[in-house]
């Protein structure tokens, strides 16, 4: 309804259901109590989730009893997660409270080796360059670089060469299908055991 987890059925009822409402202030409010039988901010408290107190600066948040910034740094806003009322990140932000730079999260899974942190900032790691990272400029384990790919020694495969196929594989190809065969066949032996 407004930016928080309610249970619209209960949320829209004219009368309000006593244990949803308790329910609602113990667990999707930060500052919320029942008064009159609806869960409503605390004095001083606004906002979907009461967590905005009026008396302090634009910008800032009552924390412990003290007006300080926003507990969400870098953009992050405040939501109700499945616990905890926590902070909601922008890329490439992460922790807790935004407060950790996480450059990982600028790529696809498996491609967190593109990025590096550099301060407040990402930059290209050594093995990469361009506006996103993306140009390949140099290998690992020995790899050498053809045109725009790495060429990989044995045993050695990844993107620029960075991972170690397991005992016995010669091969990125050899170790991938091997991987993929193994799952294969443990998927199927399951299926049809039954």
């Amino acid at each position: 309804m407004n930016g928080t987890l309610e249970n619209c059925e209960k949320f829209n009822k004219e009368e309000k259901d006593p244990e949803y409402e308790e329910f609602r202030c113990r667990s999707l409010r930060v500052n919320g109590e029942v008064r009159d039988g609806v869960c409503q901010c605390k004095p001083n408290w606004k906002g979907p989730i009461c967590n905005e107190y009026h008396g302090c600066e634009e910008g800032q948040s009552l924390y412990g009893s003290v007006c300080t910034n926003n507990v969400c740094q870098h953009g992050g806003s405040l939501a109700v997660g499945k616990k905890l009322i926590e902070c909601i990140c922008p890329v490439p932000w992460d922790g807790r409270n935004c407060e950790r730079l996480a450059c990982w999260r600028k790529t696809d899974h498996g491609a967190e080796k593109r990025f590096r942190n550099a301060g407040d900032k990402c930059v290209c790691s050594n093995y990469y360059k361009g506006e996103s990272c993306d140009e390949i400029i140099s290998c690992l384990n020995g790899g050498t670089l053809d045109g725009s790919r790495c060429k990989c020694p044995d045993n050695f495969g990844g993107e620029i060469c960075e991972k170690k196929c397991p005992k016995g594989m010669v091969t990125c190809s050899t170790c991938s299908l091997q991987v993929f065969g193994s799952i294969l066949v443990t998927l199927m032996y399951f299926l049809f055991s039954r």
